[in-house]
């Protein structure tokens, strides 16, 4: 009897310290994704993730709190990236 007690109790507290796991918060995974001829990032503009940019030209004139990672015919990077870059291109330009 005093077996079968114990194992209920253990079990109650692994089932509670399973359920407080589940419940704490966890970072957010997110990134800002973004396709298309012609992906500019204008001056002023604040992005607060990752920034996948794929497209013809890419131009990053603005803030990228985050990295960079982007594949097109022309990169421009005349902005601000706090992060890594990572670029494929033809021609990769970073005046700035």
């Amino acid at each position: 009897m005093r077996s079968r007690l114990l194992f209920t109790r253990s079990g109650t507290w692994i089932i509670l310290l399973a359920i407080l796991l589940a419940l704490a918060p966890q970072p957010a995974l997110a990134a800002d994704i973004r396709g298309s001829d012609s992906v500019v990032i204008d001056a002023g503009t604040v992005v607060e993730d990752d920034l996948y940019a794929f497209g013809t030209t890419v131009d990053i004139r603005g803030t990228v709190n985050g990295d960079v990672i982007t594949g097109a015919s022309t990169v421009t990077v005349s902005g601000t990236v706090t992060g890594d870059l990572i670029a494929a291109a033809g021609t990769i330009l970073v005046p700035g």
